[in-house]
């Protein structure tokens, strides 16, 4: 079986992709650009992509070509109804990253509501609050005075709809919460409605979420995407969630917004500069939760991912000779 990865891979995956399917009959080719894959296409039997848009014309020349494998649950890039047509089988993936990383997102989202910080700490120091024994009817419920609050109803907005916002946002509503998203362009009605997720114009969804997650890549034009005016702009309390890159959010900006108790909290994990220096002011302002860019699985996860994909085309595509 000849299979082309279309998109490339991050670095430390090939390396281990490699050994996971040196048992299997296979030709792997892992394009480098493009223009690499889209000469490839007529001679492969199956084809693996990510980000790669690949349309009527492409499977037009992809005379061999008996299955197509997403990495990612978004299809939107890919001509499904040719597909169809031609009776070649498309699947999905839930990405590994895209997976971990909405956990820890939904992580900080907790902390942060749930004031974790603040009562470990509270924990820690003398209280004049009277000690009771317990039991069923008798406690110091909420000893500490911390004001905390349920997710269920809370509007969050996803600044970016790729797949970690996917994962994200179907974690989001099973807490009960009322999605909404911004992007470029919006999402077909169909997607909106598979997903549970409505579109709203970026100012808008800032000024209108109680907490607000980003989502989107560093690029020239995101850096400093939420700077001063967009932290001024969002509701009073609202919380603001960072598990993309750390420059997309201006960290003076930030800093400034939580030490006047506009913004009411941020949660972390990814920073303008890593390691976080240890003079940094994010670790001394009020209200943060902050962990050391760990959110996503790792490279390993991946390769195992693709490498069990492989697998089963290869059970499936032999089964149809």
């Amino acid at each position: 079986m000849r299979a082309l990865i279309a998109d490339g891979v991050f670095p430390g995956v090939e390396a281990i992709l490699r050994p996971l399917v040196n048992d299997l009959d296979l030709d792997l080719t892992i394009a480098a650009a493009r223009e690499d894959a889209r000469a490839r296409l007529p001679e492969v039997q199956l084809l693996i992509l990510k980000n790669f848009a690949l349309d009527a014309a492409d499977i037009a020349t992809a005379h061999g070509l008996r299955g197509v494998q997403k990495l990612g649950l978004l299809t939107d890039s890919v001509d499904a109804k040719t597909l169809d047509r031609r009776g070649i089988p498309l699947r999905t993936l839930r990405l590994p990253s895209a997976v971990a990383v909405a956990d820890h997102t939904l992580a900080l989202i907790l902390a942060l509501s749930r004031q974790f910080v603040a009562g470990r700490l509270a924990m820690s120091l003398p209280s004049t609050v009277q000690a009771i024994r317990t039991d069923e009817r008798h406690f110091a419920y909420n000893w500490a005075g911390l004001s905390t609050s349920a997710l269920a109803g809370k509007s969050l907005g996803l600044i970016g709809f790729g797949e970690v916002a996917v994962e994200v946002a179907r974690r989001a509503r099973a807490f009960g919460m009322r999605v909404r998203y911004t992007k470029r362009v919006p999402l077909p009605a169909a997607t909106e409605r598979r997903f549970g997720v409505r579109f709203m114009p970026f100012e808008s969804l800032l000024n209108q979420s109680d907490i607000v997650s980003v989502h989107v890549p560093h690029t020239s034009e995101t850096e400093r995407l939420i700077g001063a005016g967009q932290l001024a702009s969002m509701k009073p309390g609202a919380l603001l969630i960072n598990t993309a890159r750390g420059a997309i959010v201006d960290e003076t900006a930030l800093i400034d917004s939580l030490n006047s108790g506009h913004l009411g909290g941020a949660g972390l994990d990814v920073f303008t500069v890593e390691p976080l220096p240890r003079d940094s002011p994010l670790l001394t302002a009020p209200r943060t939760v902050l962990s050391p860019h760990v959110a996503g699985a790792g490279s390993g996860a991946l390769a195992e991912a693709i490498a069990s994909c492989l697998r089963r085309w290869q059970r499936i595509l032999l089964g149809q000779r």
